[in-house]
């Protein structure tokens, strides 16, 4: 089943400001080969991919992301990563989902072992004063199409079941988390502004946690 949760002031003020000036001072890097082609390009669109910081974020923000998903889902916490991503102009993310893989089934042996755990992709956004005019939303959509394995050009179930469900602006100090979810992040239009993000993934194990059992004691993931 699908999760989808908006928190606004996750972290207090100055804590937010910390990791924001952190960001102003680190060398975002481009490398295309993190990302996917199925990401950014599709038949007559094309997208800047974004680049990225892959040490983003300070600990408080970890630790603080990974409490949360542990008082979400109960359950073990099995890895978090984090980094943070710089969307310049005309940079976006083509539709997608963080659960479960990729576009084919290449790496089928990989992601065979990854419908075993729960994963939670949790956009943290960096913009003060963001004008809706830059566009930059991540839009959640509301539709059964399978993943990982589906053909773009004619999916099982067409683009007219695809349902715009939310439309998240990229507003500072604010917390978006996704499970399962088909999401997308609209082109920013400002060529002077860049949208930036602090991106975490966790994984979960479908084993509840069990409190009574000394093998959790320590996996509680804070």
């Amino acid at each position: 089943m699908a999760y989808c949760k908006i928190i606004d002031n996750f972290l207090p003020l100055n804590e937010y400001k910390t990791i924001q000036k952190k960001m102003d001072k680190v060398k975002f890097n481009e490398d295309k080969d993190y990302w996917l082609p199925e990401l950014t390009e599709d038949n007559d669109v094309k997208l800047n991919s974004a680049k990225f910081y892959r040490a983003g974020g300070e600990r408080v923000l970890s630790d603080k992301i990974t409490k949360l998903i542990f008082d979400i889902t109960r359950m073990n916490i099995v890895s978090h990563t984090q980094m943070a991503y710089e969307f310049g102009y005309m940079g976006g993310i083509l539709l997608h989902k963080d659960s479960y893989g990729v576009y084919n089934d290449e790496r089928s042996k990989f992601w065979e072992k990854e419908r075993h755990v729960k994963k939670y992709a949790c956009t943290y956004y960096l913009n003060d004063n963001w004008n809706p005019n830059w566009g930059g939303e991540t839009i959640i959509y509301d539709w059964k199409q399978k993943y990982p394995s589906w053909n773009k050009k004619y999916p099982s179930h067409p683009f007219s079941e695809c349902n715009e469900k939310l439309s998240v602006r990229p507003k500072g100090n604010r917390l978006l988390v996704m499970e399962n979810v088909w999401h997308r992040v609209m082109p920013n239009t400002s060529k002077n502004v860049k949208r930036r993000s602090i991106q975490s993934f966790v994984k979960v194990s479908h084993r509840p946690y069990d409190t009574s059992n000394e093998e959790y004691e320590n996996q509680k993931g804070y």
